[in-house]
């Protein structure tokens, strides 16, 4: 996955998950791992439950603590430990996500998760919580609380939401990309993560709809990346759902500008773009004056 936070602008690095699945989605769990195996290391996937594990995984968010404050960059840094955990294993994600409290101090947890089913272990053990978009709408309360707590929660998009949801499809207009990080702030969100900023297929300009759990399912045209590779170069091309969701955020930064000097008037503005996860301006030039109000309101001394 990749992570953009809205808050100040700034890109944040996203670590890779310390465990991981044997295949789909409901697959046991694997713990990627280093062994010394006749005097060589190796990359070795074994069961959270072996007892070389917990080892193996200490020593190294210990060694990625220490590089992290090294390079400074231990302020812009989140750690993923799994992505949406379920039936068995949050007490899995607890054990590894109390090594990484431990050995990587200041250093938050950030993992989608299922905000209708959430066991202890993730609320005392997730610091970041990413509910996907569309199946948090009767779970607002907990969330709210949660943000009134002081924690950050962000939100998520992968094949769903649909239909009346906004998300950042191919095939969805663009004022649905658009909105996505008015919602950020409509409801008191800080971020978003991308499912799929580039998980491209060998010809994604060709071949938008990668295929997942063993080419089972097709993804949404568009889920998989938003930017496309331009390998000549070693860098990225742009996409115009890119450039929709650069201005989404720009717009989000101008929204906690004005708040910060009348939080009401920009609640306001915010609202009457999106006021639910389901109702919001869907006309482009409608858009396009609320917008303009936005610019007035931040314009005045």
């Amino acid at each position: 996955m990749e992570t953009f936070q809205q808050a100040g602008a700034i890109g944040y690095i996203e670590g890779s998950h310390l465990l991981d699945r044997a295949g789909s989605y409901d697959a046991p769990l694997i713990v990627p791992t280093f062994q010394v195996v006749d005097g060589k290391p190796q990359k070795i996937s074994l069961p959270p439950d072996d007892p070389r594990v917990e080892p193996s995984v200490s020593s190294f968010v210990a060694a990625l603590g220490s590089h992290l404050k090294e390079k400074g960059w231990d302020s812009r840094y989140f750690q993923h430990v799994l992505d949406e955990p379920h039936g068995n294993e949050p007490p899995y994600y607890g054990r590894f996500a109390a090594l990484v409290h431990q050995q990587m101090p200041g250093i938050p947890t950030l993992d989608a998760i299922d905000a209708e089913n959430m066991p202890e272990a993730l609320k005392n053990n997730c610091d970041v919580w990413v509910p996907q978009l569309g199946r948090f709408d009767d779970q607002m309360a907990l969330l709210k609380q949660r943000i009134g707590d002081g924690h950050a929660v962000w939100f998520y998009t992968c094949l769903y939401p649909q239909k009346r949801y906004l998300n950042r499809l191919m095939d969805f207009p663009l004022i649905k990309v658009r909105l996505l990080q008015w919602l950020d702030f409509r409801y008191g969100f800080t971020g978003f993560l991308h499912w799929g900023g580039d998980y491209w297929t060998p010809k994604p300009l060709l071949d938008t709809q990668p295929v997942i759990d063993d080419n089972t399912e097709l993804l949404p045209p568009g889920d998989a990346f938003i930017v496309y590779p331009d390998r000549e170069h070693l860098t990225v091309r742009s996409s115009i759902r890119f450039e929709a969701m650069r201005e989404s955020i720009e717009d989000y930064e101008m929204l906690r500008a004005l708040a910060a000097r009348d939080r009401a008037a920009a609640d306001q503005i915010c609202a009457s773009a999106v006021s639910s996860f389901t109702e919001y301006v869907r006309d482009p030039a409608a858009f396009r004056r609320i917008e303009q109000r936005l610019l007035e309101a931040l314009s005045k001394e």
